[in-house]
């Protein structure tokens, strides 16, 4: 009964009967489980496979469907005769995703942190289109990161939107993409984003970004001392009069008048 969102953990058992809503985050150190979903009127999954390599097609969405999921050890979801609203997937370190055969179009989170100075090779071009909210067809299309031993492929199959988030030893760039949420956990980790539509913001810790040539929906959020998103060339998407930006404990919001980090 009402509408809660659920995060597993570990080894459990979950069952949902008489059309409960279940919006649920599978972890990616869920083991041991069997979820059973039944006569759900709304089903929203948030999929965190474990490490090492994964293949994945996600069922059309906004339909009812029957659906199992085997990408955790020893453990299986299925869904049963239930309305799938929305699911999506996140990868993480030493995490390698194909996701195949799905043209209803899906949305990726990918967290990205390290501890030491490894941030060689964390540049991704191209995630979804910025110009067309619906997403991109990609008949086969891999993104690869080394600072993280993490990728994403993609085969016949609609990529909408990505939310990409850093923490530690970490500089990311980001070009030409359709992001959700990118954000900046803490410092010294450092995003860069080119060229793309973003609906939020965000960096809090010490994190710094730096925005250029693109189009913000909603809002930025810049926390905590020495925490800035520096900005050139960044207007409203919604063709409003401002971006809506909040700055607390000490962090900062500033317009640059020439391109580039300042870092």
């Amino acid at each position: 009964m009402g509408d809660p969102w659920t995060s597993g953990g570990g080894a459990l058992d979950y069952t949902a009967i008489n059309y409960s809503t279940v919006k649920m985050t599978f972890p990616r150190k869920t083991r041991d489980s069997t979820v059973r979903v039944a006569d759900a009127h709304h089903v929203w999954f948030e999929l965190f496979p474990a490490a090492g390599k994964h293949k994945l097609t996600f069922p059309e969405k906004r339909q009812w469907v029957d659906w199992e999921i085997n990408i955790w050890p020893n453990t299986t979801v299925e869904v049963r005769d239930s309305y799938l609203y929305e699911r999506d997937a996140s990868i993480s370190d030493d995490t390698h995703i194909t996701v195949y055969d799905t043209p209803s179009d899906f949305s990726l989170g990918w967290g990205i942190g390290r501890n030491d100075s490894g941030s060689t090779g964390c540049v991704l071009d191209g995630l979804g289109n910025p110009t067309n909210g619906d997403g991109i067809l990609y008949e086969h299309k891999v993104w690869g990161l080394p600072c993280n031993n993490s990728s994403l492929t993609v085969k016949n199959s609609v990529l909408q939107r990505a939310w990409p988030v850093t923490w530690g030893q970490v500089k990311l760039v980001l070009r030409n993409s359709n992001l959700v949420d990118p954000r900046v956990f803490n410092g010294p980790a450092t995003m860069e984003i080119y060229g793309s539509t973003i609906d939020h913001i965000a960096a809090y810790q010490e994190g710094r970004v730096y925005i250029e040539d693109s189009q913000i929906r909603r809002d930025v959020q810049v926390n905590d001392p020495n925490s800035a998103i520096y900005v050139y060339q960044v207007s409203n998407r919604n063709e409003g009069p401002e971006i809506a930006v909040s700055e607390s404990g000490g962090g900062a919001y500033i317009e640059l008048d020439a391109p580039g980090p300042p870092w």
